[in-house]
């Protein structure tokens, strides 16, 4: 991805018909906090930490809800098995945008399903380890700064869309082996100006072509 001159179920056992008045008074007593989805803990996984050209973490849970920016187009129905180039074609095509309609709508849906899956905080140290471990860091840093050095160093050459896919669907990581097959495969898409001085995770990732 590069930027403009900067870059881009448990059966149970059936119950008696008329339980003693003890066992149902003992069901009212233990009926207390409901247990929802929403107190289950997130979960994250993590790429494999490899340095061939593309690493295969274990599969990704599959967020359970649609970032916002698909729920934006009335008629249009996301997949969530679908990748993110998958994805925003068909809703390309849904909405009828021309080429140029087509390429910003494109750098906003990448930066909200990034910020999605990965979060906006930027103060906390444990997100950006986080990252570097999905990466396939293999000497987590710990420190903030640390993190953004060896994440933003061009050792590490990743493709926005393809990240976000192995993120949410635990597609193979493509890790480029040097620059030029970095740039050969993100020419085209590059990131307007505005968006990479923007602070974020996302940021990190962006990579001057010269």
């Amino acid at each position: 991805m590069t930027v403009n001159k900067t870059t881009e179920g448990i059966r149970l056992a059936p119950q008696s018909r008329n339980p003693p008045a003890s066992s149902v008074a003992n069901k009212k007593k233990q009926s207390g906090k409901r247990t929802t989805t929403a107190d289950a803990p997130k979960q994250l996984a993590l790429a494999s930490n490899t340095s061939s050209t593309s690493s295969q973490g274990p599969p990704v849970p599959t967020p359970p809800e649609e970032p916002a920016f698909w729920q934006r187009f009335p008629g249009f129905e996301p997949k969530i098995d679908s990748t993110f180039l998958e994805q925003f074609n068909r809703l390309s095509i849904h909405e009828g945008w021309n080429k140029k309609e087509k390429a910003r709508r494109r750098h906003e849906a990448i930066v909200e399903e990034f910020n999605y899956l990965q979060g906006t905080d930027t103060s906390k140290l444990a997100r950006w380890q986080d990252l570097c471990c999905i990466i396939g860091i293999e000497d987590v840093p710990t420190s903030i700064a640390k993190c953004k050095q060896v994440l933003g160093s061009r050792k590490v050459m990743i493709n926005l869309t393809n990240l976000i896919d192995h993120m949410r669907l635990g597609t193979p990581l493509i890790k480029f082996k040097n620059f030029y097959a970095f740039r050969t495969y993100t020419n085209g898409h590059r990131f307007p100006k505005d968006v990479a001085k923007k602070d974020g995770f996302i940021r990190v990732f962006l990579r001057h072509v010269g």
